[in-house]
């Protein structure tokens, strides 16, 4: 553990149990942390160097004890109600703060955060209007159901499902009571799929670090549902990208994200998502855990260094963060209590010492009792539980193993534990079950190839690149990370195409997409041309694609929305400059190949378009001209420099897409201006 930070002291806001492994790992760093709270019994202050019970919202309590304290940075737990007081507390210590007050307002009030959303086109849950005076005209317009909330709390605290009129005066009375600012919502109960999004902001980038599906119980009628545990990768992960991801990344750069950490979380019916409840700071489910266990970064520790220095620190999010979590599958398991007294807890350790469970954050103890206030929050959780695993099946697996060996029994001697989290078969199975499509990309090792892999497994793909040299296939695939395979073929031989695919197919269950990425280039002058060069290029440039598209027709015909997309180039659109004419006339025929298998496999509602890019900075292109033909290129591009790989693989993502449904026998060109028609 690196001690960078030894002796440099931080003020954390906030005691609760959730806040315990921030403080925990903040002592591993060397770091003096001190927790203020109100509660003197607050489990976090037990962690901590030093303790205070100042509330965790008096702000003038809060700096008057850090500069007693002469602290280096200041922090807020898990707590949402406590994001406001650290963003003032930082400014008048003028330490860093990853908020600001306009992004604490959005995030802090629920009804701020709604109007946010919806003028960037993303849905909050349908509310109706209400306010403390309670008019007959607006009681009468409620259908029950309903939500009442604070505005300003979270964990569930606060809020109440209402059936009649006399329940909703009630919820409100106990909305208003946990509402700092004496304000509530009434939002339509909603009975459908619940998804949490989990952001990681660094200098304004936004990665997605991990979506997940929530299960929660129905056994307690009448009180918020609490979380029984959530499942990663969500199944949904492609509709968040398609309906809601581009709103959401436009409305965080607007309000001024740079840096932090977030979790939206959302309803989904029907194939819409309606927003709610965000939390800026970590979260009590610690979905952090997982992806320190994962990903290999840990969220806890950016936020440290933050609060210390001013900067995350060089951490690549493009690197390393990975929304389909490398590949692998992963829970967390929420164990609830019903109200009581704990007499005994056993099987926790057995559960721990499972290589399968990466984390435990243990609550509740024996002896210590469920209150009747704590039904329907957070706070009737005993513990939390992390568990990752190679499959969906395995994952089954772990959480009823944990239902088998986990006991917890109250004084009376009956089962404690409300309900288990169980996983319907059918719920998550492979390829597009879980949300993940498979693409397979040919020259998928470098260049357009290699970049395209890239994005493709940042939008939740699974990945097979294929290269001719085996060594690079598997470095390829290394460097893409657990979600992405690599495989040695020649393209131009169609007997190594054909089992090449049908190994991709049995290692990921389905062919979503193929991407004829591989070609190679000659800049032989027409004179001087052999039969061989031609013959050599044709083979793989025109040939390969072609039989690659054939043998992975068989596929791609049961695949939701399948996808070819062919890339060709300038050349093959306008003769090109520098290169051969072997090179000119294969890439020609790659878009006379795209128009004819797009015409006949529009029946197998198979689309079939092609990119074609200008001269791109790629190892082909470096190799194969020298720095003269280069200058000469780039002073025929209009926008004066040649393409990004990015750039291109951007276009085929969007082909790629479900987005693409309408559009088949396409050629998009990406090539700067050079040709245009």
């Amino acid at each position: 553990m690196e001690r960078e930070f030894e002796g440099k002291k931080l003020l954390i806001l906030g005691g609760n149990p959730e806040t315990m492994p921030l403080v925990e790992i903040a002592n591993e760093m060397g770091i003096k942390t001190i927790v203020s709270s109100a509660r003197h019994t607050d489990p976090a202050k037990k962690a901590a160097w030093k303790s205070y019970d100042v509330d965790g919202m008096d702000v003038a309590g809060l700096v008057a004890l850090a500069k007693e304290e002469k602290v280096d940075g200041v922090l807020v737990g898990v707590a949402d109600i406590l994001v406001p007081a650290y963003c003032k507390v930082c400014k008048a210590l003028d330490l860093p703060c990853y908020a600001t007050q306009e992004i604490v307002e959005v995030f802090s009030y629920k009804d701020v955060f709604k109007s946010t959303c919806e003028r960037y086109g993303v849905h909050g849950i349908p509310e109706y209007y209400l306010d403390g005076e309670m008019r007959r005209e607006d009681l009468d317009k409620l259908v029950y159901p309903v939500m009442v909330k604070p505005v300003d709390n979270g964990g569930g605290v606060g809020m109440t499902v209402a059936y009649n009129e006399e329940e909703l005066r009630a919820a409100v009375s106990l909305a208003l009571e946990h509402s700092k600012r004496k304000r509530f919502i009434v939002e339509r109960y909603m009975e459908c799929e619940d998804v949490g999004i989990y952001y990681t902001f660094k200098d304004g980038e936004c990665s997605v670090s991990c979506i997940y599906d929530r299960y929660t119980t129905d056994k307690q009628p009448g009180f918020s549902k609490v979380n029984l545990g959530s499942i990663y990768p969500s199944k949904h992960l492609e509709d968040y990208y398609k309906r809601m991801h581009d709103n959401m990344v436009r409305m965080f750069r607007e309000i001024g994200i740079r840096n932090g950490v977030l979790l939206i979380s959302a309803f989904y019916e029907k194939g819409e998502f309606y927003v709610y409840d965000p939390g800026f700071r970590l979260q009590g489910e610690a979905p952090h855990l997982l992806m320190k266990a994962v990903q290999g970064f840990d969220q806890r520790k950016l936020l440290i260094r933050f609060a210390l220095t001013g900067s995350e620190g060089e951490i690549d999010l493009k690197r390393m963060d990975d929304v389909t979590l490398r590949g692998k599958y992963a829970a967390t398991l929420w164990v609830l209590l019903r109200q009581g007294r704990i007499k005994s807890i056993s099987g926790l350790e057995k559960i721990e010492n499972d290589p399968r469970v990466v984390d435990n954050v243990q609550r509740l103890y024996e002896g210590m009792t469920v209150e009747p206030s704590w039904i329907g929050t957070e706070k009737q959780v005993m513990t939390r539980l992390y568990l990752v695993c190679e499959s969906m099946s395995e994952l089954r697996e772990t959480l009823l193993a944990c239902e088998q060996k986990i006991k917890v029994f109250d004084e009376n001697g009956n089962d404690q534990v409300l309900e288990w989290l169980k996983l319907d078969p059918s719920a998550y199975g492979k390829g597009q079950e879980t949300g993940k499509r498979t693409a397979v990309i040919t020259g998928g090792t470098r260049g357009i190839g290699f970049e395209t892999a890239r994005a493709l497994l940042r939008e939740g793909y699974h990945v097979a690149v294929i290269g001719r040299n085996p060594s690079r296939a598997k470095e390829a695939a290394l460097k893409l990370g657990d979600c992405c395979k690599g495989y040695c073929c020649d393209v131009s031989n169609v007997q190594e195409a054909e089992e090449t695919l049908k190994r991709i197919n049995q290692d990921f269950g389905s062919i979503d997409v193929l991407i004829n990425s591989a070609g190679i280039l000659d800049t032989s002058r027409l004179d001087t041309l052999t039969e061989d060069e031609w013959n050599e290029v044709l083979d793989i440039n025109l040939k390969g694609t072609f039989f690659m598209m054939q043998k992975a027709v068989p596929y791609l015909e049961k695949a939701a929305f399948p996808r070819i997309i062919n890339i060709s180039s300038n050349a093959g659109r306008m003769g090109g400059y520098e290169n051969g004419l072997a090179y000119t006339a294969s890439k020609g025929g790659v878009i006379a190949l795209t128009y004819g298998a797009a015409r006949r496999l529009a029946s197998k509602k198979i689309t079939v378009n092609c990119v074609s890019p200008g001269t791109i900075v790629t190892e082909m292109v470096e190799e194969g001209y020298d720095d003269e033909a280069k200058q000469k290129l780039i002073a025929r591009f209009p926008v004066g420099r040649m393409g990004r790989p990015m750039e291109v693989a951007d276009a085929i993502c969007y082909f790629a897409s479900e987005k693409s449904s309408f559009t088949t026998g396409a050629v998009l060109d990406v090539n700067g201006g050079m040709f245009m028609g």
